[in-house]
C-alpha cells in the first residue's frame, strides 16, 4: 500500500492543509452497518484530539469490535477494544464488516496482514518531508502504527 499525503497528521509549513476524514459520515455509517447486522454502537471516541485516529466501538453478534478511523484519510482497521487489551491494539479481520464499509465506497478498509505489514520506503514515497520527518523520529515498527498513530 502507498499512503496518502496527510495520513500521519503532520504537514510542514509549505505544505498544503492536512485532509479531514468526515467524521459525521463515518458515525453515521457505523450505526447504519451496526443495525443492519443486527448489533449497536456501544462507544465513540471520533474526535481524534490525542490521535490521528479515532474510534467507534459495534457490538454485533454479543461481541465488540473497535473500528478504527483515520481522521484526516478515510482509513479503517477493525480490531480489539482497548479496553481488553491494556492499551496495546490487537488487529482483526472483519470480513462482513470490511465488505460492508467497502460497498459504501468511501473507506480504505486494511486488514491486518497489511497492517502489521513493516514501513517500507515505497509505502511512504508519497508522504511530505514533515512526514517522513515523524517517521525517522518515531521509528515505526509496523504500518499500523504510522496510520493508526498518537504522535505529538
Amino acid at each position: 500500500m502507498q499512503l496518502p499525503q496527510g495520513i500521519t497528521g503532520f504537514r510542514g509549513r509549505n505544505d498544503s492543509v492536512v485532509p479531514a476524514t468526515d467524521l459525521a459520515a463515518f458515525k453515521s455509517d457505523c450505526f447504519m452497518i451496526a443495525h443492519a447486522l443486527g448489533g449497536s454502537v456501544t462507544k465513540l471516541a471520533v474526535d481524534g484530539v490525542i490521535a490521528n485516529y479515532g474510534c467507534i466501538v459495534l457490538m454485533i453478534q454479543d461481541r465488540d469490535v473497535m473500528v478504527l478511523i483515520n481522521v484526516h484519510v478515510p482509513v479503517i482497521a477493525f480490531a480489539e477494544p482497548l479496553a481488553r487489551t491494556d492499551h496495546q491494539i490487537i488487529f482483526l479481520d472483519e470480513l462482513e464488516l470490511a465488505n460492508r464499509f467497502r460497498s459504501i465506497g468511501t473507506y480504505t478498509v486494511l486488514d491486518r496482514d497489511e497492517l502489521e505489514s513493516t514501513v517500507t520506503a515505497e509505502a511512504c514515497r508519497m508522504l511530505t518531508g514533515a512526514e517522513q520527518d515523524q517517521i525517522k523520529y518515531w521509528k515505526p515498527a509496523r504500518l499500523a502504527d504510522l496510520v493508526f498513530n498518537n504522535w505529538d
